[in-house]
């Protein structure tokens, strides 16, 4: 076989069924929560509501549900900053800690005097803190 005829023979798309025939609940909510425990309790209430519904099993560590929290800070009275997005928060008490952390992260970086980048991050729950994902000014490669 030539090399133009071997890429051919070997050209194939792959498709991943992995959640497929699994409907898929995507609740957005108004940006005025104050903190990590009040977005917790909010997931909470949401858990027990869905459970009793019976649409959720809300088994965060079966990956039954995520949270992708949206954080920004600013001064009362001035438009939203800049913001993260933590990604698939995998517990309660990491809701909480993810955005607690996030929220003290991006002040100190204002108070720093440095700008707050519009980037998606991820919970480490054992190092406690938020990590870079990917930057979302950065344009996505397309396959």
């Amino acid at each position: 076989m030539t090399f133009l005829k071997e890429l051919t023979f070997f050209r194939r798309s792959l498709v991943d069924l992995n959640r497929a025939n699994l409907p898929l609940m995507e609740l957005v909510f108004k940006p005025d929560l104050k903190d990590g425990e009040e977005a917790a309790a909010l997931v909470k209430e949401l858990s027990l509501i869905l459970t009793r519904l019976g649409t959720c099993s809300c088994k965060m560590e079966e990956g039954a549900l995520r949270v992708d929290a949206n954080i920004s800070v600013h001064r009362e009275g001035t438009p939203l900053g800049v913001r993260t997005e933590v990604k698939n928060i995998n517990s309660i008490r990491a809701v909480a800690n993810a955005i607690d952390f996030e929220i003290a992260r991006q002040i100190k970086i204002l108070r720093n005097g440095e700008k707050v980048i519009n980037e998606t991050r991820s919970w480490d729950s054992e190092a406690s803190r938020t990590v870079p994902m990917r930057d979302k000014e950065e344009k996505q490669a397309s396959f």
